[in-house]
């Protein structure tokens, strides 16, 4: 179905941008790096990527069974029912989890492990 544009920020404490990536209704990514950016940056705005291509691809008829089970995961997780719940807080909880565990090795659950080790393989071949 048509998706709504969307946009997500990563902010300091300050809230200085330090980058944003936009979703168009097109399904175009635009990932904006600004001036105060740093790896934690492009790790906080790829996560937001890797959670919309994974909620896209579990929508398809020819979607992997691990791939429908980790959107379930991550479902359960956020606390929706649907991907229509899913907005700007359960992003900002993936991207910050995708960023601590990418930096420090830390998984919410054991359970979320698994995913989040698919997303720094997926990083690797990037």
């Amino acid at each position: 179905g048509d998706m709504p544009s969307m946009q997500f920020a990563q902010q300091l404490v300050t809230d200085d941008k330090r980058g944003y990536i936009q979703f168009g209704a097109d399904r175009r990514v635009k990932i904006g790096l600004l001036e105060k950016a740093d790896l934690s940056t492009f790790i906080h705005e790829t996560g937001h990527f890797y959670l919309e291509v994974l909620l896209d691809l579990a929508e398809r008829a020819d979607a992997s069974p691990q791939i429908k089970a980790d959107a379930e995961t991550l479902m359960k997780w956020f606390k929706v029912k649907s991907r229509a719940e899913i907005g700007v807080k359960q992003h900002d909880q993936f991207a910050r989890a995708n960023e601590a565990y990418l930096m420090e090795g830390k998984a919410p659950s054991v359970e979320l492990r698994s995913i989040f080790q698919r997303v720094r393989a997926w990083m690797a071949l990037v």
